[in-house]
């Protein structure tokens, strides 16, 4: 099972620039201002149709009105953060190019991830900074810095 969910996060990671990269072309074919937020949307949009689909196709019951209810209201904003996610992606990633922008993005999400682990934060086990832990975000910005490094050549 695990290397289900390794696979599986492989190819979200793969599916992460070309994403970028279609949302990008989508709001150049636009040519309007606002063409980021345009094509956010639709990403948004086309998204949570692919969702309902699964989840119908699973027929699977719909959750409890109730329960949902009784969850605290910071629970729902995840997907505010998947629209500044998708917004971001699609405004800057063809500026920065593919490689430099994943590669900032790995930075900020093995920092924010390392600092949820010792928190044990949003329902994440405890797992504490370590020495190691911090070098391997030191080697992934310095990988970032590499890439930019090569960008300017």
């Amino acid at each position: 099972m695990m290397w289900i969910a390794i696979g599986m996060s492989f190819l979200a990671g793969i599916a992460l620039p070309i994403q970028a990269g279609l949302n990008a072309q989508l709001a150049r074919s636009a040519g309007q201002p606002g063409a980021t937020l345009w094509a956010s949307l639709i990403s948004f949009i086309i998204g949570t149709l692919a969702l309902f689909l699964i989840y119908f196709g699973q027929r699977f019951p719909w959750p409890s009105l109730d329960a949902l209810s009784k969850a605290p209201f910071y629970y729902w904003l995840g997907g505010l953060f998947g629209a500044f996610f998708v917004f971001v992606t699609t405004t800057y990633a063809p500026r920065l190019g593919a490689a430099l922008f994943v590669g900032i993005l790995i930075f900020g999400q093995m920092s924010a991830s390392i600092t949820i682990d010792h928190s044990a934060l949003l329902g994440f086990n405890y797992d504490p900074i370590t020495i190691k832990k911090v070098f391997g975000v030191f080697l992934i910005i310095s990988g970032v810095v590499l890439l930019q490094l090569s960008n300017s050549d």
